[in-house]
């Protein structure tokens, strides 16, 4: 058996970098079925066995290992043997760097990558220029020059999803307009509007009046977004007339979400509101303290998503968020690529329902006045 080199570790890296070798030991194939003991590694690696453990427990959280069920053996299995053709490519198309996507985002697409890593594929991640995305022409040039078994797009629009379509290639779509090719096309997506209209409805409950959703412009700007729509849908039931203070235009930047909080609470301040992500959270949460208004006494808050950066922003009062099953999520991906490796292409598009957990967020709206700037 090929042994593994020897490592120079750091010591606050020294459990990742144990994680990261065995992981590519095991997507290159070096053990057939059995896994070898913690003790042997750890000699091997020339590191201390906590860390070996840990890399361990992590790579079983993962899937790429499982326990034997027997007894009290340390050893562990491989979740599917390494076979002996072409591993398959799977190039994931995201339209925003991973690094710049926001915190839940983040944490669902690494879910899917080691998804596809785990069922022993590889993964292969390209992200277009700004100005490629803007040019049907030179978006066509782009995704016709990409090479790879099978492609996920992640949250393309529908123009982009026909170029790929064209192609005649093995495509399972990650949100995006896929929902406008059925039977054409699977993908799956998270549905957000009927959690952020069980919020609206709880505001609305609660005596609020000035309800304002702060949406970045990719969100406002879709015409057949869900969510845009349950939003104007249940303010209107609620007897709100959906307006610019309702549902502001802004820059969607730090510099334009402190410009827009401003102009809101400058006359007339809202007293629920709907953040899209964490990012957007954290400017109101900042917004707030500065102008010494509390959560949720004088401003409640539904966030669209769940990380535990929240947390972070009020640890005495948890802030609503719009919870998704990362691994409800995953499945559908895992179910595809086990198909599209035997040859079969599902066509099947699955939606995963947000659910609203409320914690704190959703408090009973303010009657006096707001103390003046």
């Amino acid at each position: 058996m090929q042994r593994t080199s020897r490592l120079i570790l750091k010591k606050v890296q020294v459990k990742d970098q144990v994680y990261e070798c065995l992981k590519q030991d095991i997507l290159a194939g070096r053990w057939e079925s059995e896994f070898p003991g913690t003790r042997t590694l750890a000699a091997e690696l020339g590191v201390a066995r906590l860390n070996v453990l840990s890399a361990v427990k992590r790579l079983e959280s993962e899937g790429f290992l499982k326990k034997n069920a027997n007894g009290y053996s340390k050893s562990v299995f491989l979740k599917t043997a390494p076979v002996g053709k072409r591993r398959l490519e799977v190039a994931v198309l995201t339209r925003v760097p991973l690094e710049e996507k926001s915190q839940g985002a983040q944490k669902i697409m690494y879910a899917v990558l080691r998804e596809i890593e785990s069922c022993g594929f590889v993964v292969k991640v390209a992200t277009p220029s700004f100005d490629i995305c803007r040019n049907k022409a030179a978006a066509k040039n782009w995704l016709n020059s990409l090479e790879a078994d099978f492609f996920m797009p992640d949250e393309f629009p529908a123009d982009l999803l026909e170029i790929l379509l064209e192609r005649k290639v093995p495509v399972f779509a990650l949100g995006g307009d896929f929902f406008r090719f059925p039977g054409r096309l699977g993908g799956v997506d998270v549905e957000y509007s009927i959690a952020v209209a069980e919020a609206i409805r709880g505001f609305a409950a609660a005596g609020h009046t000035r309800i304002v959703s702060v949406m970045p412009d990719i969100i406002r700007a879709s015409p057949e977004c869900s969510l845009m729509k349950s939003i104007r849908g249940e303010l209107l039931a609620a007897g709100i007339k959906p307006s610019a203070f309702n549902i502001p235009d802004w820059d969607s930047s730090p510099k334009g979400l402190a410009a827009l909080l401003e102009s809101l609470f400058s006359i007339t301040p809202p007293t629920a509101l709907v953040a899209w992500d964490t990012d957007i959270a954290a400017g109101i949460m900042v917004f707030l303290a500065r102008r010494r208004l509390r959560f949720p006494e004088d401003v409640s808050l539904v966030v669209c998503e769940d990380v535990a950066m929240l947390s972070w922003l009020n640890h005495e009062k948890e802030i609503a968020v719009v919870s998704v099953d990362t691994e409800r999520l995953v499945a559908p991906v895992r179910r595809w690529l086990e198909s599209a490796e035997h040859g079969r292409i599902e066509k099947k598009q699955v939606v995963v329902r947000g659910e609203l957990r409320r914690g704190d967020g959703i408090a009973p709206a303010r009657k006096s006045k707001f103390p003046p700037v």
